[in-house]
């Protein structure tokens, strides 16, 4: 309910009312108020002014009822950065946290600056439709030409040194070094350290690509996000992105190894270094994704039972530079076991490392890694990538992701009469439906076997009279 306040001059006129209206209370408890001043026009008459006082104010509440008006004057990046920070403060994975970040910053340079309550659902369809056009990628990346490392190596400066002048952490020097793309600002700084300018020792990664509806489905997720938040905490009444339209995203089927490819791969490994032919074979014969195999230590590795626990992960963000988190989804926590080959691989990699510690010049920092840098620290992502991708091409293999092992695996399973509930437990997905959305085109091939089982257990009986032989048939 609305409460009036009268205004007057220093001769007695009226001259405006002040509004208060009151919409109950947040989240927090706190009562949600709105102070607004409603000017009395000099002709009207104090009955009338009155009247009008009152018309506006319950033309503002029957708006904000229906979600037509914003309490909050805060416009729509200052308030998504406070739910980014919320969120992060509660906890949210890291991951989570820097892609709502690099959404943001596109999302807000279209409707950033219009308030909260003022944003219509034709609002959002405009920006998505201009997010999906081409040259929206205007990130200021660059990677490092050969020259930075041959210049670091002339002056004697090492990654720690450089990350020590520069005032970067030493995780973007290594990227940088391992010629990962990085942000344009600390590209500036290397730049400086080195004496040169930044186009001397990078060069521009330009990508010109329109987002991809997946991408804007995501994209259309985070602002819905920001919407309900300001649900709860009542400064709104309803979120103008349910009704947004977004491009139908497409359900590509996971690309996989044949068999043949497969055995191709595996003999071509029989010829790498023991770390990445390990690294191989630990992707093959469990399809654990890529931050998974990074972020595995001794102490998780029963060499006896060939058990293996998956309890961490190493991820990059250029927001946080290389960190360890938990796996993907709560399941992901999880133990597989090696088969008898590669536990017989993995202890020969043990050997290895042993040795090669004992040996290197490198300052070794013991990590507990199974498959750390040179140095011991955790690898980049990145670098798991780039040595497949080199790797591939050099054997004359088809393109090889390290993602594609988990889908090759999962083909196998699946393709063996695996129950699909175990092989979402084996490969760590949040639920079933998960394993089936992206395995659903494999299913349908266990449907033909179903069909062909019931073939032979009913309608392929010699006579199908015979009760006693129908009995012996369904004990089968």
């Amino acid at each position: 309910m609305a409460s009036l306040t009268e205004r007057r001059n220093k001769d007695g006129k009226l001259i405006s009312y002040g509004i208060r209206l009151s919409f109950g209370r947040d989240s927090n408890g706190r009562q949600i108020i709105l102070n607004e001043t409603f000017p009395v026009k000099p002709f009207w008459s104090e009955e009338k002014a009155k009247k009008e006082a009152e018309r506006h104010a319950a033309v503002i509440e029957d708006k904000y009822r229906a979600g037509e008006y914003s309490i909050s004057r805060q416009t729509f990046q200052e308030y998504s950065e406070y739910v980014i920070e919320q969120k992060e403060n509660i906890g949210t994975k890291k991951s989570t946290i820097s892609s709502y970040r690099d959404i943001a910053a596109r999302v807000n340079a279209i409707i950033g600056k219009k308030r909260l309550g003022d944003i219509k659902t034709r609002d959002l369809n405009v920006m998505f439709q201009a997010l999906g056009r081409s040259n929206v990628r205007k990130d200021s990346r660059v990677r490092a030409k050969p020259i930075l490392l041959d210049s670091m190596k002339t002056i004697g400066l090492s990654k720690a040194e450089l990350a020590r002048q520069s005032v970067l952490h030493i995780n973007t020097i290594d990227s940088a070094c391992h010629g990962n793309n990085i942000a344009y600002e600390s590209a500036e700084r290397i730049s400086t350290v080195l004496g040169g300018k930044v186009m001397d020792y990078f060069e521009t990664t330009a990508d010109t690509k329109p987002l991809s509806p997946k991408t804007l489905h995501e994209y259309r997720e985070f602002v819905s996000a920001v919407f309900e938040y300001a649900i709860d905490e009542e400064l709104i009444t309803h979120n103008p992105a349910k009704k947004a339209k977004t491009p139908k995203r497409e359900n590509k089927e996971a690309e996989y190894f044949k068999m043949k490819d497969l055995k191709n791969i595996i003999a071509a490994l029989d010829t790498a270094p023991i770390k990445w032919k390990t690294i191989g074979h630990v992707f093959i014969s469990t399809g654990m994704r890529r931050g998974e195999l990074l972020g595995l230590r001794w102490e998780n590795y029963d060499c006896e039972t060939g058990r293996l626990k998956i309890e961490n992960c190493v991820y990059y963000r250029r927001n946080y530079g290389i960190y360890f988190d938990t796996p993907k989804s709560s399941n992901g926590k999880r133990t597989v076991v090696l088969p008898a080959d590669v536990r017989e691989l993995m202890k020969e990699y043990r050997d290895w490392q042993k040795a090669y510690i004992k040996s290197t010049s490198i300052v070794w920092q013991d990590s507990g890694l199974i498959f750390p840098n040179e140095c011991g620290r955790p690898m980049h992502p990145d670098s798991v990538t780039k040595w497949f991708d080199k790797f591939s091409k050099e054997h004359g293999l088809p393109h090889i992701h390290p993602h594609m092992f988990r889908h090759t695996l999962a083909s196998i399973l699946i393709e063996n009469s695996t129950d699909i509930f175990k092989v979402s437990k084996y490969l760590g997905h949040s639920k079933p439906s998960t394993t089936a959305d992206i395995y659903g085109h494999l299913l349908s091939g266990i449907d033909e076997k179903s069909a062909e089982l019931i073939q032979n257990a009913i309608y392929a009986l010699e006579d199908p009279n015979d009760e006693a032989e129908v009995a012996a048939a369904a004990c089968e």
